[in-house]
C-alpha cells in the first residue's frame, strides 16, 4: 500500500508540472505576441510657452506701478511677458524629469498599461523593472509629469494650484504594429509660469531674498485644482466645485547678482492656475518678503501689489519686474546705506556715486552743512593775481563741456592743476572756499571710516551727478552756463530737498554755492568760477559764472570713499 501511495504521489507531482509547464508556455506565447513599448519608440516635443498672449488679453494697458516700501525705499512695478521660448513659437524640447505614460483603449476608454520613467535630453527611459506591453493595435496614449496627479478611480488627471514644477500633459493616438511605429507626444504646459526680478542701482551686501506669491484672503477666486480627462488630455471641471480664495507659493531664496550698474535678483519660476472669470489678473498676487536687505534696510514684511490690467491664461510665462530705488547717505564709518538701515550710526553725506572695488571706481557724496557761509573763491588781493586771468589748467565754454569737469579733488589738492602751482586747500587767505571744503570736519560727529578721503570742493560735472540723482539733465551745446533750469524734470527734483531735510541737513538750498570749475575768457567774467544753487522758490537749480571775489557764497565740500 505504502509503495502504491508513493507511486501515486510521484505521478501526481508529474502531472501538475506537466500541466504548470503548459500554462507557463501558453502565457510566454500571449506575452510574446504583445509588443513590449520602450523608450526608443517615444518621442517628445514641449509646446513653447507663447508668452504674448497675456498681452492681447488685457483689458487696459499695463502701466509700472509705484510702490513706497517705506524706510527710504520705493519700488517701480511691472508685468512682462517673457520672450518665446520656441525659435519657431511652436515648440520646444520637453524639460528633463519624471513622467507617465498611460496607454487607453480608445473605444471603451479602459486602462491598458502604464509606464513610469524618466526623460534626459528628450530620451524616456522606463524605471527599473517597469514594461508596457500591448497587443497590436491602436490606442490612446497620454503622458504628463511628475507634478499632475492621477486619479485613476475617477479616470482623470489632477493639476494643483501653486506649485514649483511645470505640470504638462501630451496626448496622441497612435497605432502600434511590429516595431515600425512611433508615439509622439507634444506636452502642453497646464499652468501660468511666474517669476520675480528685483533690479537695484543700490549694491548688494550679498543678502539672499526670500519672498512669496499670496492671494487674498477675499479673493481671488480661483481653481484648487483643473481636472483633465486622463484618456483625452483635455480639460473636464464639470462637478469640479473646489475653488479657494487664498494661498501662498514660496519662490526659491535668490541670491543677488553685482556688477557696477546695480544689483539683481531673479527668482526660479512657480506654477499657478488663472484665477476664474473675472478674478484672472495677476494684481491680486502680491509679493510678500520674508528675508533680504537693500541698502542696509530689511525688506521682511514688506509688500509688492501689481497694478491692475494684466490677465493671464495657461501656458503664459510672465516676470513680475520691481526696480527698487532708494537713496543711499554716507556714514561716519564709511559704510553707504539708507536711512532706514542706519542703526546707531550717523549719516555725513549724501551718496552720489557707489565704490566698485572691482574697477577701483570710488564712491563719491556731498556734505550735509555748509563748510563756509560766506568764503571768497579767490582774494585776487592776497594772490597779487590780476582776477580776469586764468587759474585751472583747463577751463570750459559751457555747461555742456562743464559737465566732463569731474577734477574738483585735483583743482583743491593738486598744485599742478593750477597755474600758480599751489594746493588751494591750504591757503586759507588766497582761496578761502577751497581751504574751507578741504579742511571741512562734519561737526556733529566724528569720522571714524578709514577709506573716507579728504573734502574737496567739488567741480560742476560732479555737481551735475548730484543733480542726476533726481532728474535726467539734458543738455545741449547751445544752453549756455544758464541751460540747467531747462535740461531738467522740475516735478522729479522736488525729491533733492527730502534727501537734504529727511537728516537733518542744515544747508539752505537757495544759496549760491562754489564749485572748482572755471568758465573761459568769452564770458562777461572772463575765466570766471562757476556756482549754482540747488532750489529756487520754483523748484529749480540754477548755474552761473560769477566774480572771484564775490560775497555771501557757501560752500558745500565733496568728498571720496
Amino acid at each position: 500500500m505504502k509503495k502504491i501511495n508513493r507511486l501515486t504521489l510521484v505521478l501526481t507531482l508529474m502531472a501538475a508540472g506537466l500541466f504548470a509547464g503548459c500554462a507557463s508556455d501558453e502565457e510566454a506565447t500571449r506575452e510574446n505576441q504583445k509588443i513590449a513599448l520602450d523608450g526608443s519608440h517615444f518621442k517628445f516635443t514641449e509646446v513653447a510657452y507663447q508668452a504674448d498672449q497675456a498681452v492681447t488679453r488685457a483689458a487696459a494697458p499695463v502701466k509700472p506701478t509705484a510702490v513706497d516700501l517705506g524706510d527710504g525705499l520705493e519700488a517701480e512695478v511691472s508685468v512682462t511677458p517673457d520672450a518665446p521660448t520656441g525659435k519657431t513659437r511652436a515648440v520646444d524640447p520637453i524639460s528633463d524629469g519624471k513622467y507617465t505614460i498611460l496607454a487607453f483603449d480608445p473605444t471603451t476608454h479602459d486602462l491598458q498599461g502604464k509606464l513610469e520613467g524618466s526623460v534626459t535630453g528628450g530620451v524616456f527611459t522606463p524605471d527599473a523593472g517597469q514594461k508596457l506591453l500591448l497587443d497590436p493595435g491602436t490606442y490612446d496614449f497620454t503622458c504628463f509629469s511628475e507634478s499632475v496627479v492621477y486619479d485613476e478611480p475617477n479616470n482623470r488627471l489632477v493639476v494643483n494650484h501653486l506649485l514649483t514644477k511645470s505640470p504638462t500633459i501630451g496626448h496622441v493616438q497612435a497605432t502600434i504594429a511590429g516595431d515600425d511605429y512611433e508615439v509622439a507626444f507634444n506636452m502642453e504646459h497646464k499652468a501660468i509660469r511666474v517669476r520675480f526680478n528685483i533690479t537695484s542701482d543700490i549694491l548688494s551686501e550679498n543678502t539672499p531674498i526670500d519672498a512669496y506669491l499670496e492671494g487674498g484672503v477675499f479673493g481671488p477666486y480661483y481653481w484648487i485644482h483643473d481636472w483633465y480627462t486622463a484618456y483625452s488630455g483635455v480639460l473636464n471641471n464639470a462637478g469640479n466645485g473646489d475653488i479657494g480664495t487664498s494661498g501662498s507659493l514660496n519662490f526659491k531664496t535668490v541670491a543677488p547678482v553685482t556688477t557696477q550698474a546695480g544689483t539683481t535678483y531673479t527668482s526660479d519660476y512657480v506654477y499657478m492656475l488663472p484665477g476664474i472669470d473675472g478674478h484672472d489678473h495677476i494684481s491680486n498676487y502680491p509679493i510678500h518678503f520674508n528675508a533680504g536687505t537693500i541698502g542696509g534696510a530689511s525688506l521682511v514684511g514688506k509688500t509688492v501689489g501689481v497694478g491692475t490690467g494684466f490677465q493671464w491664461a495657461i501656458n503664459q510665462s510672465i516676470t513680475i519686474n520691481v526696480n527698487v530705488k532708494g537713496q543711499l547717505y554716507l556714514f561716519e564709518d564709511g559704510k553707504a546705506r539708507v536711512l532706514a538701515g542706519k542703526g546707531t550710526h550717523t549719516p555725513i553725506g549724501v551718496v552720489l556715486q557707489q565704490k566698485w572695488e572691482p574697477t577701483n571706481q570710488k564712491g563719491m557724496a556731498c556734505a550735509l552743512e555748509d563748510a563756509s557761509l560766506d568764503a571768497f573763491w579767490e582774494d585776487p588781493a592776497k594772490t597779487g593775481l590780476a582776477a580776469e586771468t586764468q587759474r585751472n589748467q583747463t577751463v570750459y565754454a559751457d555747461l555742456y563741456s562743464g559737465q566732463n569737469d569731474l577734477n574738483g579733488y585735483n583743482w583743491t589738492w593738486d598744485a599742478n592743476s593750477t597755474t600758480d602751482h599751489v594746493v588751494r586747500a591750504n591757503e586759507q587767505e588766497k582761496y578761502p572756499a577751497f581751504y574751507a571744503a578741504g579742511h571741512y570736519r562734519p561737526s556733529f560727529t566724528t569720522v571714524t571710516g578709514a577709506n573716507v578721503g579728504k573734502w574737496y570742493l567739488p567741480a560742476i560735472g560732479e555737481v551735475l551727478q548730484l543733480f542726476k540723482k533726481f532728474t535726467p539733465v539734458n543738455l545741449s551745446s547751445s544752453m549756455g552756463w544758464g541751460g540747467i533750469v531747462s535740461a531738467i524734470d522740475k516735478s522729479k527734483y522736488r525729491k533733492l530737498e527730502n534727501a537734504f531735510t529727511n537728516v537733518g541737513s542744515t544747508i539752505y538750498l537757495n544759496s549760491f554755492f562754489w564749485t572748482s570749475t572755471t568758465a573761459d575768457a568769452n564770458g562777461y567774467y572772463k575765466y570766471g568760477p562757476v556756482a549754482y544753487n540747488l532750489m529756487t522758490s520754483v523748484y529749480e537749480p540754477g548755474t552761473y559764472v560769477l566774480m572771484k571775489n564775490i560775497h555771501a557764497v557757501h560752500v558745500i565740500p565733496f568728498v571720496h570713499f
